[in-house]
């Protein structure tokens, strides 16, 4: 791929596209909850049924490779946001919301597979995912600041007409940059002896299941470092507060990693963020008084999305053909939508504390697992 500022920009895009559904998660659940009055097991069950689709999606379509790089496929998947956005607007029972939003997945799955395969073809993937998510996170602080206003005034229309109005004003990009121009540039050919990626099952494995024990584990405390908060007698407005300026600082965390790129290798800025990461969740989910609470929380979150171009990277780097980087994003997903129900189930049979010791032992898990993946591979020079 050549390493172009509107190769980049296209990727940032597409990307910002199928992410933000699942970044505003909080407000669209609290708005399904509140229009409908369901359970918050019925609303988190209808976000389940989305990712799920967005994964099954991404890993069935993950062999085509190269051939993902297609610019029919690029604004086939943009339009069915938009129509999937607008539809569930519109919709007045809960149940029907299953009809628009699993077209939603489907187009979120066809997003994270082509912008994967991209990222496979830079000379440096850790920055090109570095730039992507640094953008995602600017517009998930513009959403969760306004959104909670347009769903006061608009109720699900105020959840729905903003995602489908991102993919609208970024058409001018999508419609205009072709993404086959990736697929030419690439050194990579996706048909014969050259696109024999060699690597093993076993790499491949290892590279899974510790993405999926990582994303588990954080997302299982995700879910609930607001329940303990409010267990330490922190108001809802100072909660809020706490948890946006955290998320801030993930510009910051995203715009260093992309800075750093693969200068270091992939395991030592891993093992330093995802280390840092856990501690700060253990320190959270323990905390006695608000300041060690605040703090953690703060170092929690930038720890966390200082390593996601690293833990992205690793299956771009092992398989130049992005189909790696594609199993990996979608297993990414996968964990965090199965962390809650997990998080769910130690804190109500044991509680808070033995939930930072899960978090501590998976994420270590996951860390040990990145580092055989990666030795396996690489031999000595990982």
């Amino acid at each position: 791929m050549s390493d172009t500022r509107k190769s980049r920009a296209l990727i940032a895009t597409l990307y910002t596209i199928g992410a933000t559904p699942f970044n505003v998660v909080p407000l669209t659940i609290g708005a399904l909850i509140g229009i409908f009055a369901v359970s918050e097991d019925a609303a988190g069950g209808l976000l389940t049924a989305q990712l799920f689709t967005m994964a099954v999606v991404a890993y069935l379509l993950a062999p085509l490779g190269l051939r993902a790089l297609n610019r029919k496929l690029v604004i086939s998947a943009c339009i069915l946001s938009v129509v999937s956005a607008l539809w569930a607007a519109e919709i007045d029972s809960f149940g029907a919301l299953y009809q628009a939003l699993i077209p939603a997945g489907v187009a979120a799955g066809l997003l994270i597979l082509v912008v994967n395969v991209a990222v496979a073809q830079a000379p440096d993937p850790v920055r090109v995912y570095g730039i992507a998510v640094f953008v995602v996170a600017l517009v998930a602080i513009g959403f969760l600041l306004g959104m909670p206003v347009a769903i006061e005034r608009f109720a699900l229309r105020g959840a729905f007409w903003p995602l489908a109005a991102l993919a609208l004003l970024t058409s001018p990009i999508w419609l205009r940059i072709n993404i086959e121009d990736i697929r030419t540039s690439s050194a990579v050919v996706d048909d014969g002896p050259v696109s024999k990626v060699k690597y093993s099952f076993v790499v491949v494995a290892l590279y899974v299941v510790g993405n999926f024990i990582v994303q588990v584990s954080q997302s299982s405390y995700f879910a609930f470092v607001e329940r303990k908060a409010a267990g330490l007698q922190i108001d809802a407005a100072t909660i809020g507060l706490i948890l946006g300026g955290a998320y801030t600082t993930n510009l910051l965390a995203t715009a260093l990693a992309s800075w750093i790129g693969e200068r270091f290798g992939y395991i030592k800025p891993l093992v330093v963020s995802v280390g840092i990461h856990s501690i700060a969740a253990w320190t959270a989910l323990t905390a006695d008084n608000v300041v060690i609470y605040t703090a953690a929380v703060v170092v929690q979150s930038f720890s966390y999305f200082l390593s996601i171009p690293f833990q992205l990277g690793i299956g771009a780097t092992l398989d130049p053909s992005g189909k790696l980087a594609t199993v990996g994003a979608a297993t990414f997903f996968l964990g965090l939508a199965m962390g809650p129900l997990l998080g769910g189930l130690v804190i109500a049979n044991s509680g808070f504390v033995p939930l930072g010791n899960l978090v501590v032992a998976g994420t270590a898990a996951g860390l040990v697992l990145y580092a055989f993946a990666l030795r396996r591979h690489f031999g000595g020079d990982w």
